[in-house]
């Protein structure tokens, strides 16, 4: 037996599965996660009061996800102090950045804001994707379900929150609500308890990582492929789906709900997507979301009419979207790729999850297409 084959069956034999500390990770996930929800409905906002184009605006995409490249780095300075600080304070460097949006002055200082955000979310996930493979256990799919229904239920309030926030106390007192992310600090800070963990972590044999990537490099690489081409033909919606809406004539606040409704979709995706496959295998389960979720986003954008049965369309596609759905996280974790025990998890999840920078991407084809002909609109821009 080989050493990547040994930290394999270490890790398969160390299968209890910790439910409070799975729910704390979920609450840690939603109390940070609600901020980055924040950006689809901002964007038109900061359009309008700078008064810049969409093509100059869209660099609020990857300006917020840029700074997941240096989550492998994270994840290895986690590895040696505490993890715990991390997903402390993350949420509360969220909420101060994004909340403040709506006071810069100018489109330099939004993006810096941006940038800060993006290096708290950077910050948050690489140590908590590692917490949720060791309180998961063996029952890996239903942690991660778990976890990012914890994400998508703040994702569904966010654009809510934000939009209500900004018709009641104008853009620029939309910032009060940063209290939430502070106050969820001091929650975590109180009930976060990573002293098992780590002492699991730092007694373990120390593994080398490098016979592991090689034995999985082809699973890596085909996880990274497959995150970066959906994330292409999906993710322009979580962010100019306010935009687009607006633009045909929607209120912000019909918006701010049809965002709402495809991030609640994830909710259900999510716990659907991690029960089947912990049954039948992430691969097929994968398989069955990227075949089906990319046609019936388009379906919805040739179909929106602002009906119900519309944003049901939207709900019902969200369900199916690779971004509800946990097998991709899970499969990019310790377990189901066979990670190095404790002492390593954090590093390899943080390295797995650069697939996050793939979100960068995503604002590129608004920028082309409103370069070349700034009378495009978005839905013409994504087709």
């Amino acid at each position: 037996m080989n050493d990547a084959d040994a930290g394999i069956q270490r890790v398969a034999n160390d299968g209890e599965y910790d439910a409070r500390g799975v729910r704390v990770a979920a609450f840690a996930h939603g109390a940070h996660d609600i901020y980055p929800s924040f950006i689809g409905p901002l964007v038109p906002q900061v359009q309008d009061k700078l008064g810049i184009s969409l093509a100059l605006a869209s660099l609020m995409v990857p300006a917020q996800q840029l700074p997941s490249v240096f989550q492998p780095f994270i994840g290895y300075l986690a590895d040696r102090t505490s993890r715990r600080w991390f997903v402390v304070l993350s949420p509360g460097v969220a909420a101060v950045s994004l909340s403040s949006i709506g006071l810069a002055p100018n489109i330099a200082v939004v993006l810096m804001l941006l940038f800060v955000s993006g290096l708290a979310s950077a910050t948050f996930h690489a140590p908590a994707v590692a917490l949720v493979g060791e309180f998961g256990g063996n029952r890996m799919g239903r942690a991660m379900s778990i976890f990012m229904a914890g994400g998508e239920v703040s994702r569904t309030v966010g654009p809510l929150l934000i939009t209500g926030a900004i018709a009641l106390l104008t853009l620029e007192g939309s910032f009060v609500v940063m209290v939430v992310g502070l106050a969820a600090s001091v929650i975590l800070y109180l009930t976060l308890d990573t002293r098992a963990a780590d002492a699991r972590r730092l007694s373990a044999p120390k593994f080398d990582l490098r016979p592991l990537l090689r034995a999985r490099r082809k699973p890596i690489a085909g996880i990274l492929g497959f995150t970066i081409v959906t994330g292409i033909a999906t993710m322009p919606f979580h962010y100019f789906l306010v935009k687009f809406l607006v633009e045909q004539g929607h209120s912000v606040w019909y918006g701010g709900i049809a965002l709402s409704t495809l991030f609640a979709s994830g909710i259900v995706g999510g716990l659907i997507g991690g029960t089947l496959s912990d049954r039948y295998g992430r691969q097929w389960v994968l398989g069955l979301s990227v075949g089906l979720a990319p046609p019936l986003l388009y379906l919805y954008l040739l179909l929106e009419d602002g009906s119900i049965a519309v944003l049901t369309l939207l709900f019902v596609t969200g369900i199916s979207s690779p971004r509800a759905s946990p097998p991709s996280g899970s499969a990019s974790s310790p377990t189901p790729l066979g990670s190095p025990p404790s002492s390593t998890t954090s590093r390899s999840s943080g390295s797995s999850r650069c697939h996050s920078s793939r979100y960068s991407l995503v604002a590129a084809p608004q920028i082309a297409c409103r370069t070349v002909n700034e009378q495009a609109d978005l839905g013409q821009c994504w087709m």
